[in-house]
Protein backbone atom coordinates (compact mmCIF):
# COMPACT_ATOMS: atom_id res chain seq x y z
CA UNK A 1 0.00 0.00 0.00
CA UNK A 2 1.12 3.36 -0.50
CA UNK A 3 1.68 5.93 2.31
CA UNK A 4 -1.63 7.96 1.88
CA UNK A 5 -3.61 4.32 2.41
CA UNK A 6 -1.00 3.67 6.19
CA UNK A 7 -2.50 6.47 6.96
CA UNK A 8 -6.07 5.75 6.86
CA UNK A 9 -7.78 3.55 10.08
CA UNK A 10 -9.47 1.02 8.00
CA UNK A 11 -7.48 -1.05 5.11
CA UNK A 12 -8.55 -3.90 3.32
CA UNK A 13 -5.79 -5.77 0.82
CA UNK A 14 -6.96 -8.58 -1.06
CA UNK A 15 -3.31 -9.43 -1.93
CA UNK A 16 -2.87 -10.31 1.76
CA UNK A 17 -4.92 -13.84 0.66
CA UNK A 18 -4.03 -16.52 -1.15
CA UNK A 19 -5.02 -16.45 -5.09
CA UNK A 20 -7.83 -18.65 -4.51
CA UNK A 21 -9.11 -17.06 -1.09
CA UNK A 22 -9.21 -13.43 -2.88
CA UNK A 23 -12.59 -13.41 -4.46
CA UNK A 24 -14.46 -14.62 -1.03
CA UNK A 25 -12.49 -11.91 1.00
CA UNK A 26 -13.07 -9.16 -1.21
CA UNK A 27 -16.72 -10.56 -1.42
CA UNK A 28 -17.15 -10.53 2.12
CA UNK A 29 -15.53 -6.90 2.63
CA UNK A 30 -17.78 -5.61 0.15
CA UNK A 31 -21.00 -6.12 2.24
CA UNK A 32 -23.45 -3.29 0.59
CA UNK A 33 -23.32 -4.85 -2.64
CA UNK A 34 -24.17 -8.42 -3.83
CA UNK A 35 -21.49 -9.89 -6.17
CA UNK A 36 -22.09 -11.66 -9.06
CA UNK A 37 -20.85 -15.00 -8.88
CA UNK A 38 -19.58 -15.09 -11.88
CA UNK A 39 -16.76 -13.36 -10.81
CA UNK A 40 -15.45 -16.06 -9.67
CA UNK A 41 -13.57 -17.12 -12.58
CA UNK A 42 -11.27 -13.33 -12.75
CA UNK A 43 -8.05 -13.45 -11.24
CA UNK A 44 -7.96 -10.75 -9.07
CA UNK A 45 -5.18 -8.70 -9.43
CA UNK A 46 -5.22 -6.29 -6.83
CA UNK A 47 -8.14 -5.19 -4.64
CA UNK A 48 -7.76 -3.03 -1.86
CA UNK A 49 -10.36 -0.45 0.26
CA UNK A 50 -8.83 2.56 2.73
CA UNK A 51 -11.06 4.81 4.42
CA UNK A 52 -12.95 6.62 7.38
CA UNK A 53 -15.20 8.34 9.43
CA UNK A 54 -15.66 12.01 9.37
CA UNK A 55 -17.87 12.31 12.06
CA UNK A 56 -21.47 10.56 10.63
CA UNK A 57 -19.56 10.65 6.81
CA UNK A 58 -17.57 7.58 5.64
CA UNK A 59 -14.85 8.64 3.26
CA UNK A 60 -13.22 5.74 1.36
CA UNK A 61 -11.40 4.12 -1.94
CA UNK A 62 -11.49 1.17 -3.76
CA UNK A 63 -9.25 0.12 -5.56
CA UNK A 64 -10.02 -3.01 -8.35
CA UNK A 65 -7.75 -4.35 -11.03
CA UNK A 66 -8.42 -8.07 -13.10
CA UNK A 67 -7.23 -10.21 -15.52
CA UNK A 68 -10.75 -11.85 -17.25
CA UNK A 69 -12.13 -12.99 -20.03
CA UNK A 70 -14.28 -10.48 -22.19
CA UNK A 71 -17.55 -12.47 -21.75
CA UNK A 72 -17.23 -12.41 -18.06
CA UNK A 73 -19.67 -9.52 -16.33
CA UNK A 74 -18.13 -7.35 -13.40
CA UNK A 75 -21.09 -6.30 -11.52
CA UNK A 76 -22.47 -5.54 -8.15
CA UNK A 77 -25.91 -5.31 -7.43
CA UNK A 78 -28.25 -3.92 -4.14
CA UNK A 79 -31.50 -6.68 -4.23
CA UNK A 80 -34.51 -5.64 -2.16
CA UNK A 81 -33.28 -8.92 0.00
CA UNK A 82 -30.18 -7.18 0.71
CA UNK A 83 -31.61 -3.49 1.86
CA UNK A 84 -33.85 -5.24 4.22
CA UNK A 85 -31.09 -7.26 5.90
CA UNK A 86 -28.31 -5.03 6.52
CA UNK A 87 -30.45 -1.79 7.22
CA UNK A 88 -27.75 0.41 5.73
CA UNK A 89 -29.83 3.88 5.26
CA UNK A 90 -27.36 6.24 3.32
CA UNK A 91 -27.02 7.96 0.52
CA UNK A 92 -23.78 6.75 -2.07
CA UNK A 93 -22.10 9.05 -3.91
CA UNK A 94 -19.70 7.76 -6.18
CA UNK A 95 -16.54 9.17 -8.18
CA UNK A 96 -14.39 6.73 -10.67
CA UNK A 97 -11.00 7.92 -11.35
CA UNK A 98 -9.98 5.79 -13.96
CA UNK A 99 -12.82 3.86 -15.70
CA UNK A 100 -16.46 4.20 -17.05
CA UNK A 101 -18.73 2.25 -15.17
CA UNK A 102 -22.86 1.09 -16.00
CA UNK A 103 -25.29 1.80 -13.70
CA UNK A 104 -29.24 0.53 -14.48
CA UNK A 105 -32.19 -0.35 -12.37
CA UNK A 106 -35.62 -1.01 -13.53
CA UNK A 107 -36.55 2.10 -15.17
CA UNK A 108 -32.82 3.03 -16.63
CA UNK A 109 -29.76 2.37 -17.50
CA UNK A 110 -26.30 4.93 -17.56
CA UNK A 111 -23.07 4.70 -18.11
CA UNK A 112 -20.63 6.84 -16.05
CA UNK A 113 -17.33 8.56 -16.95
CA UNK A 114 -14.42 8.97 -15.27
CA UNK A 115 -14.76 12.21 -12.83
CA UNK A 116 -18.17 12.36 -12.89
CA UNK A 117 -20.26 12.40 -9.83
CA UNK A 118 -23.06 10.07 -9.06
CA UNK A 119 -25.47 9.53 -6.19
CA UNK A 120 -27.29 6.11 -5.26
CA UNK A 121 -29.66 5.45 -3.04
CA UNK A 122 -28.55 2.61 -0.64
CA UNK A 123 -32.43 1.99 0.26
CA UNK A 124 -33.46 1.74 -3.27
CA UNK A 125 -32.23 -1.59 -5.81
CA UNK A 126 -29.83 -0.90 -8.58
CA UNK A 127 -27.48 -2.56 -10.62
CA UNK A 128 -23.48 -1.36 -11.33
CA UNK A 129 -20.56 -2.85 -13.33
CA UNK A 130 -17.40 -2.93 -11.01
CA UNK A 131 -15.12 -0.25 -12.59
CA UNK A 132 -11.36 -1.08 -13.25
CA UNK A 133 -9.29 1.04 -11.42
CA UNK A 134 -9.87 3.62 -8.28
CA UNK A 135 -13.43 4.66 -6.87
CA UNK A 136 -13.89 7.29 -4.31
CA UNK A 137 -16.52 7.13 -2.10
CA UNK A 138 -18.52 9.03 0.13
CA UNK A 139 -21.19 7.78 2.22
CA UNK A 140 -23.64 9.78 3.92
CA UNK A 141 -26.80 9.10 6.21
CA UNK A 142 -30.06 9.88 5.25
CA UNK A 143 -31.38 11.87 7.85
CA UNK A 144 -28.58 14.37 7.24
CA UNK A 145 -29.84 15.24 3.75
CA UNK A 146 -33.30 16.50 2.26
CA UNK A 147 -35.76 14.09 1.24
CA UNK A 148 -35.73 15.16 -2.09
CA UNK A 149 -32.00 13.41 -2.69
CA UNK A 150 -33.92 10.37 -3.26
CA UNK A 151 -35.25 11.77 -6.30
CA UNK A 152 -31.26 11.96 -7.95
CA UNK A 153 -30.61 8.00 -7.29
CA UNK A 154 -28.72 6.66 -10.36
CA UNK A 155 -27.83 10.53 -11.20
CA UNK A 156 -25.22 11.91 -12.53
CA UNK A 157 -24.32 15.28 -10.50
CA UNK A 158 -23.05 16.83 -13.86
CA UNK A 159 -23.57 20.80 -13.63
CA UNK A 160 -20.56 22.86 -12.83
CA UNK A 161 -21.38 22.98 -8.69
CA UNK A 162 -21.41 19.03 -9.04
CA UNK A 163 -18.32 19.02 -10.89
CA UNK A 164 -16.65 21.18 -8.45
CA UNK A 165 -17.90 19.17 -5.24
CA UNK A 166 -16.13 15.81 -6.78
CA UNK A 167 -12.92 17.95 -6.88
CA UNK A 168 -13.72 18.50 -3.18
CA UNK A 169 -14.14 14.96 -2.63
CA UNK A 170 -10.74 14.18 -4.24
CA UNK A 171 -8.91 16.54 -2.38
CA UNK A 172 -10.70 15.46 0.94
CA UNK A 173 -9.78 12.01 0.69
CA UNK A 174 -5.73 13.13 -0.01
CA UNK A 175 -6.09 15.20 2.60
CA UNK A 176 -8.41 14.01 5.53
CA UNK A 177 -5.51 11.38 7.18
CA UNK A 178 -3.81 15.04 7.91
CA UNK A 179 -6.53 16.93 9.75
CA UNK A 180 -6.26 17.22 13.25
CA UNK A 181 -9.27 15.78 15.18
CA UNK A 182 -10.31 19.31 15.82
CA UNK A 183 -11.10 20.08 12.83
CA UNK A 184 -13.51 17.06 11.84
CA UNK A 185 -16.44 19.03 12.82
CA UNK A 186 -15.97 21.87 11.07
CA UNK A 187 -14.73 19.46 7.94
CA UNK A 188 -17.98 17.38 7.83
CA UNK A 189 -20.35 20.62 8.42
CA UNK A 190 -18.61 22.13 5.54
CA UNK A 191 -19.17 18.86 3.44
CA UNK A 192 -22.55 18.52 4.21
CA UNK A 193 -22.94 22.61 3.02
CA UNK A 194 -21.34 22.06 0.33
CA UNK A 195 -23.36 19.03 -0.84
CA UNK A 196 -26.41 20.67 0.09
CA UNK A 197 -25.78 22.92 -2.26
CA UNK A 198 -25.10 20.75 -4.65
CA UNK A 199 -28.26 19.08 -4.45
CA UNK A 200 -29.98 22.46 -4.31
CA UNK A 201 -28.18 24.90 -6.90
CA UNK A 202 -29.46 27.91 -5.99
CA UNK A 203 -26.84 31.01 -5.56
CA UNK A 204 -27.51 31.37 -1.56
CA UNK A 205 -26.70 27.35 -0.95
CA UNK A 206 -23.39 28.18 -3.02
CA UNK A 207 -22.37 31.14 -1.06
CA UNK A 208 -23.33 29.41 1.92
CA UNK A 209 -21.34 25.97 1.43
CA UNK A 210 -18.15 27.73 -0.28
CA UNK A 211 -18.64 30.43 3.19
CA UNK A 212 -18.00 27.37 5.31
CA UNK A 213 -15.49 25.41 2.83
CA UNK A 214 -13.32 28.58 3.04
CA UNK A 215 -13.69 29.12 7.02
CA UNK A 216 -11.91 25.70 7.17
CA UNK A 217 -9.44 25.76 4.66
CA UNK A 218 -8.22 29.48 6.69
CA UNK A 219 -8.23 27.48 10.10
CA UNK A 220 -6.30 24.75 9.15
CA UNK A 221 -4.06 27.17 7.02
CA UNK A 222 -3.56 29.24 9.99
CA UNK A 223 -2.62 26.30 11.84
CA UNK A 224 -0.39 25.05 9.20
CA UNK A 225 1.60 27.83 9.78
CA UNK A 226 1.98 28.18 13.33
CA UNK A 227 3.12 24.57 13.24
CA UNK A 228 5.74 25.60 11.03
CA UNK A 229 6.95 28.99 11.43
CA UNK A 230 10.66 28.23 12.08
CA UNK A 231 11.17 26.03 8.43
CA UNK A 232 13.06 27.84 5.71
CA UNK A 233 10.04 25.83 3.21
CA UNK A 234 7.49 27.72 4.56
CA UNK A 235 6.27 29.59 1.35
CA UNK A 236 3.09 29.53 -0.74
CA UNK A 237 4.29 26.97 -2.74
CA UNK A 238 4.43 24.86 0.05
CA UNK A 239 1.23 25.86 1.58
CA UNK A 240 -0.23 24.94 -1.26
CA UNK A 241 1.22 21.68 -1.83
CA UNK A 242 0.48 20.19 1.24
CA UNK A 243 -3.03 22.10 2.19
CA UNK A 244 -4.10 21.05 -1.55
CA UNK A 245 -5.24 24.17 -2.88
CA UNK A 246 -4.04 27.08 -5.62
CA UNK A 247 -2.13 30.36 -5.33
CA UNK A 248 -5.28 32.24 -6.03
CA UNK A 249 -7.39 30.47 -3.66
CA UNK A 250 -4.45 30.89 -0.81
CA UNK A 251 -4.49 34.79 -1.87
CA UNK A 252 -8.31 35.35 -1.60
CA UNK A 253 -8.35 33.61 1.71
CA UNK A 254 -5.68 36.23 3.01
CA UNK A 255 -6.53 39.46 1.58
CA UNK A 256 -8.38 40.35 4.36
CA UNK A 257 -5.48 40.34 6.79
CA UNK A 258 -3.01 42.09 4.69
CA UNK A 259 -2.11 38.87 1.85
CA UNK A 260 -0.49 35.30 3.67
CA UNK A 261 3.05 36.31 2.89
CA UNK A 262 2.13 39.27 5.51
CA UNK A 263 0.36 36.96 7.82
CA UNK A 264 3.56 34.43 7.43
CA UNK A 265 5.71 37.68 8.76
CA UNK A 266 3.72 38.93 11.27
CA UNK A 267 3.45 35.30 13.11
CA UNK A 268 7.23 34.97 13.37
CA UNK A 269 7.80 38.37 14.64
CA UNK A 270 5.06 37.48 17.42
CA UNK A 271 6.76 34.27 18.08
CA UNK A 272 10.18 35.59 18.17
CA UNK A 273 8.20 38.47 20.91
CA UNK A 274 6.87 35.40 22.67
CA UNK A 275 10.67 34.04 22.70
CA UNK A 276 12.51 37.60 23.73
CA UNK A 277 9.95 38.35 26.61
CA UNK A 278 9.72 35.14 27.90
CA UNK A 279 11.93 34.58 31.95
CA UNK A 280 13.80 31.51 29.91
CA UNK A 281 17.54 31.77 30.56
CA UNK A 282 19.79 31.44 28.33
CA UNK A 283 18.33 33.53 26.00
CA UNK A 284 18.90 32.84 22.52
CA UNK A 285 20.44 35.31 20.59
CA UNK A 286 18.99 37.97 18.55
CA UNK A 287 20.76 36.90 15.14
CA UNK A 288 19.94 33.45 15.39
CA UNK A 289 16.36 33.91 16.28
CA UNK A 290 16.25 36.24 12.86
CA UNK A 291 17.43 33.57 10.52
CA UNK A 292 15.55 31.17 12.38
CA UNK A 293 12.67 32.29 11.84
CA UNK A 294 13.12 33.08 8.12
CA UNK A 295 14.45 36.86 8.14
CA UNK A 296 17.28 37.30 5.56
CA UNK A 297 19.08 39.52 7.73
CA UNK A 298 19.62 40.65 11.73
CA UNK A 299 18.84 44.42 10.03
CA UNK A 300 15.95 43.35 8.13
CA UNK A 301 14.43 41.65 10.98
CA UNK A 302 15.31 44.15 13.44
CA UNK A 303 13.20 47.04 10.99
CA UNK A 304 9.92 44.49 10.65
CA UNK A 305 9.92 44.12 14.40
CA UNK A 306 10.04 47.65 15.48
CA UNK A 307 6.89 48.54 13.42
CA UNK A 308 5.17 46.07 14.48
CA UNK A 309 5.39 46.57 18.44
CA UNK A 310 7.35 50.06 18.06
CA UNK A 311 10.66 48.76 19.93
CA UNK A 312 13.74 46.97 19.19
CA UNK A 313 13.97 43.17 19.98
CA UNK A 314 16.57 44.35 22.37
CA UNK A 315 14.31 46.34 24.37
CA UNK A 316 11.61 43.48 24.59
CA UNK A 317 12.14 42.19 27.87
CA UNK A 318 12.74 45.46 30.00
CA UNK A 319 9.35 46.44 28.50
CA UNK A 320 7.27 43.13 28.93
CA UNK A 321 8.75 42.47 32.04
CA UNK A 322 9.90 45.27 33.55
CA UNK A 323 12.09 45.75 36.67
CA UNK A 324 11.33 47.02 40.20
CA UNK A 325 13.45 50.19 38.97
CA UNK A 326 11.83 50.84 35.62
CA UNK A 327 8.66 49.59 36.57
CA UNK A 328 6.95 53.01 36.63
CA UNK A 329 8.32 54.03 33.13
CA UNK A 330 7.40 52.02 29.54
CA UNK A 331 4.58 50.25 31.39
CA UNK A 332 2.82 48.28 28.41
CA UNK A 333 -0.97 50.07 27.44
CA UNK A 334 -3.81 47.91 28.41
CA UNK A 335 -4.10 46.84 24.49
CA UNK A 336 -0.75 45.30 24.56
CA UNK A 337 -2.06 41.71 24.61
CA UNK A 338 -3.67 42.33 21.49
CA UNK A 339 -0.53 44.09 19.54
CA UNK A 340 1.60 41.56 20.63
CA UNK A 341 -0.32 38.54 19.04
Amino acid sequence: MSDLEDLYPYRFSALSYSKAERFDAWREEHQHHNISLKMREITILDANFCGMHLGELMLGRWRFLSKRESTINNFAYRSLDKIRKDNLDHYYFRLSLSDSWIYNDDSRQAKIRPSQLAVIDLGQSYNLSIAEGEVIMLMVPRDLLPTTTANFHGAVLNHSLGQLFAEHIRALFLHAPHLPKNDMPQVMQATLGFLHATLSATPDNIIQAQTAIDTTLFNRIRHYIDQNLNSNKLNVNQICEQIGISRSHLYRLFETVGGVASYICSRRLSKVHSILSSQITPRQRIADLAYEYGFSSPVQFARAYKRKFSYSPSETKRIVLPTDEDSSVLKPSGDFWLRSR
